[in-house]
């Protein structure tokens, strides 16, 4: 019996006519019936840490699978962002007209070389430069 359910059943009967089991060989039995419940249960464990040991592995091998899509993914948006970064300073470094970029508030954030050389704020440096 395994946590009151009947897990298994042993017999040992004599083939043919009614015997009297002595002491020793009930104990025997009894002893036999305890190992190999134990065995039993162990095999059942082990069955159940297999599956276990199985089951991790796949979400380990899927997590692997969807770290490399987003590394990919990371590195794809990042080369993007590179690339509108490139165009954006491709724009503003060579534009003749005077370029400000300010917040709401007024405040600038950035100028173009032709936007600090009209209203003095540095020198100005043509693209050639």
């Amino acid at each position: 019996m395994v946590d009151d359910r009947l897990w298994g059943l042993m017999i040992a009967s004599h083939q043919d006519q009614p015997r009297d089991w002595q002491t020793g060989e009930i104990q025997l039995l009894q002893a036999l019936s305890i190992q190999l419940a134990i065995a039993l249960k162990q095999a059942t464990q082990h069955e159940q840490l297999q599956n276990e040991i199985s089951q991790r592995q796949k979400a380990q091998l899927a997590l692997a699978s969807l770290n490399t899509e987003l590394e990919t993914r990371v590195e794809q948006r990042t080369a993007d962002l590179q690339a509108r970064i490139a165009g954006y300073r491709g724009l503003m470094e060579g534009a003749s007209d005077a370029i400000l970029l300010a917040t709401p508030e007024g405040y600038l954030i950035e100028a173009n070389a032709a936007a600090e050389y009209r209203f003095r704020l540095l020198p100005y440096r043509s693209s050639a430069d």
